[in-house]
């Protein structure tokens, strides 16, 4: 439906093919607006006063603002000239105005940009995605009035304006092999309505958005089982499994994030999982947080695994390179010259008073109704045994001078459940959910709370969340704690992509490191 929408209301539309190089880089960008009332502009390179692009890793969704020159109204005022075939275009204000954007950086400038023959390298460097307008405003900058767009994911849009009845019956497959098959629905009890959130969360994109399994999962059909069971690539099954009904009240985003919230990994961690869509294909992924750090180092040749996408320089400029054995960063992270050195970096650690509200025991209260018990439970959540599971799946993976270590700092306070906070869980006796609501909530509290860098580059369109950077400096200095902390591999929590005018590109990374590069022994033995 995407490709559908791309084909028949976009052929034709030119590429604003940058005459200047952005930082040494020739662009291929085109972007337009159209609407169901047959409205369509053709935006110019000379339209364009900003893009900004947000990319955040608890968000599936890209978030999008545009400026577009708008003097004397020039959008909506336009008319067909001998100079100019493109008429005005009237926003309707509801949503239903569309912006197509295509962002590719060349790889030649001297041959045509030819779509078909660039996929591999289009998944990894470039953009291409449909927004709606959810809000439009002229703004005056320096006394030229421009129209500034706010733009969702077409798909977003359509999960919020929906409401869907949606049930998990409804997503299971009710083969001549499967126990159910034949069985009334009324006869069915609570357990054998339930089915897997991930499962689910793939149902229910496909059935809120009008979308087939091939055109939003990546899938293997080359291994797909004799049964008919399809091989989906990077979106797991899940471990929890729910019986669940959408609520009149909700729209179809609201069902998708509880789900969601419920979830946890089918894998051997059973951690929490993280929802995307992909910038160019729009195709979804769902892959529990241990992958994400187990894709980011490989021990066993010291080198960056696949979702390591970076060595980014902090001090010291030009292209000498010092050859650092026994360095804090693995080997052979890829560098791009200028654009891998800072522009500016700010280190940092979270504040105390989101500490502690995050990171505290979480205790799970919950009703068992087949016992008729009412259970309070924190041996699973408690701040010791999370810190143990913190220190298995996101720090022992990571290259440190013996063994890495986390950087949390855990004191008597929180290790004697001093400082605590109170959950309570609908699904009694639901061991899954109650590690979802517990544990899991604890581990993401603890990544996105950990030592964090703030570093602003020259842009390029394949820094994204979910992906990790290395933190280095060009130059060789003694052993001191300030590099054991700050120094090495961070994972990409917030990106934003800036396009200002049509000369600058500029990234701004929010990422955090969940180790020390070697145990800074500090004192935890306080109240």
């Amino acid at each position: 439906m995407r490709r559908d929408y791309i084909k028949n209301n976009l052929n034709g539309a030119e590429a604003m093919v940058h005459s200047n190089k952005i930082d040494n880089q020739f662009y291929y960008i085109r972007a337009a607006l159209v609407n169901p009332d047959g409205d369509r502009l053709d935006l110019s390179k000379g339209s364009l006063y900003n893009i900004s692009l947000t990319d955040d890793l608890f968000d599936p969704f890209l978030k999008a603002e545009i400026t577009l020159y708008n003097d004397n109204n020039a959008i909506e005022r336009t008319t067909p000239t001998s100079l100019n075939t493109q008429n005005g275009f009237t926003f309707r204000g509801d949503g239903r105005d569309v912006l197509f954007l295509e962002i590719i950086p060349l790889k030649n400038t001297k041959k045509e940009y030819k779509l078909e023959e660039s996929k591999e390298y289009n998944q990894v460097f470039s953009l291409r995605n449909l927004f709606t307008v959810i809000e439009d405003t002229d703004v005056v900058i320096e006394g030229v009035t421009y129209k500034r767009l706010k733009l969702y994911d077409l798909d977003e849009r359509k999960l919020k304006e929906k409401n869907i009845d949606f049930n998990s019956i409804n997503t299971i497959q009710f083969s001549k092999n499967n126990s159910l098959s034949g069985v009334p629905l009324f006869n069915l009890d609570n357990n054998e309505r339930a089915n897997n959130t991930g499962i689910m969360m793939r149902e229910l994109l496909k059935f809120a958005l009008v979308q087939n399994d091939d055109d939003i999962f990546y899938i293997n059909r080359s291994s797909q089982s004799s049964t008919g069971d399809i091989n989906y690539i990077d979106f797991e099954n899940g471990n929890s499994v729910i019986n669940y009904n959408s609520n009149a009240y909700k729209k179809a985003i609201d069902d998708l994030k509880y789900i969601y919230n419920l979830h946890n990994s089918n894998l051997e961690s059973k951690d929490f999982s993280i929802l995307k869509k992909d910038y160019f294909t729009g195709k979804y992924t769902l892959i529990n947080a241990k992958s994400f750090f187990d894709r980011a180092y490989d021990k066993d040749t010291d080198e960056g695994g696949p979702f390591l996408i970076e060595k980014i320089n902090i001090s010291g400029a030009g292209n000498l390179k010092v050859n650092k054995a026994g360095g804090k960063n693995p080997k052979n992270v890829p560098e791009f010259n200028e654009k891998s050195q800072a522009l500016n970096v700010r280190f940092f650690n979270t504040s105390f008073d989101v500490l502690n509200e995050k990171i505290n025991t979480k205790i799970v209260h919950e009703y068992n109704f087949e016992n008729k018990t009412f259970n309070l439970m924190q041996k699973e959540s408690n701040i010791i045994n999370a810190k143990e599971k913190f220190n298995d799946y996101y720090v022992q993976n990571m290259k440190g001078e013996r063994s890495p270590f986390p950087s949390q700092i855990t004191t008597n306070l929180k290790k004697l459940n001093y400082n605590y906070e109170n959950i309570y869980n609908l699904y009694g006796g639901n061991d899954n959910i109650t590690l979802s609501m517990g544990l899991n909530k604890l581990l993401k509290s603890s990544i996105i709370t950990n030592l964090g860098i703030e570093v602003q580059l020259k842009g390029q369109m394949f820094r994204r969340a979910g992906k990790f950077i290395s933190i280095d400096r060009d130059s060789l200095d003694p052993k001191n704690k300030f590099d054991d902390r700050f120094l090495g591999t961070y994972f990409i929590i917030n990106v934003e992509h800036t396009f200002i005018k049509d000369d600058m590109y500029i990234n701004k990374i929010y990422a955090v490191k969940t180790y020390y590069f070697d145990n800074l022994s500090f004192n935890e033995d306080l109240d």
